[in-house]
């Protein structure tokens, strides 16, 4: 980088904003040093802004295993991580494509084995019912109180509960 004519490297210094011409196109980017504070703007006519380089993980830090630069850990080609149920998607576990095209692609691995665990651990109680349904939570002890109108029974789950109505 240091070798190439074509590139300037700035150093302790933040972008602010993006300052535009009398046409309203992108003519430079607002810097700020900050060491003194100093701004200044610098004449560009493209930006390309990097995002998802630092994971945003420092709550799961002691209940979950994450790698040196707090990526969550995963088991190799899938959502699984170090606690049993839980699941990692998108850039807080890929530390090397940081693509929101592959964050997408995690996303629908991390559903999916949602839903695997779940059926998997009998936590899942699917309802295929013709005209309504209705839940009443709990707030004291988290129960799920479900009626199913169309027979007319009550359901005590502390289960997810999906219900698909048929049209």
């Amino acid at each position: 980088v240091f070798n190439n004519l074509n590139i300037t490297v700035h150093f302790n210094t933040e972008a602010m904003d993006v300052v535009s011409n009398s046409k309203g196109q992108m003519s430079g980017v607002l810097t700020k040093r900050v060491d003194t504070g100093e701004e200044s703007v610098i004449d560009v006519k493209g930006l390309f802004y990097g995002i998802g380089h630092t994971p945003n993980s420092q709550l799961l830090e002691g209940q979950i295993e994450l790698d040196s630069s707090g990526y969550i850990l995963v088991k190799e080609g899938t959502a699984k991580t170090s606690v049993e149920g839980v699941f990692a998607a998108g850039d807080v576990q890929d530390h090397e494509w940081r693509q929101a095209i592959t964050a997408a692609g995690s996303g629908c691995v991390a559903a999916l084995s949602v839903e695997r665990y779940l059926v998997a651990n009998n936590l899942l109680v699917e309802f295929h019912q013709v005209i309504c349904f209705t839940i009443i939570q709990s707030d004291i002890t988290g129960l799920c109180y479900c009626e199913i109108q169309s027979d007319g029974y009550y359901y005590l789950t502390r289960r997810l509960v999906v219900v698909t109505v048929k049209t």
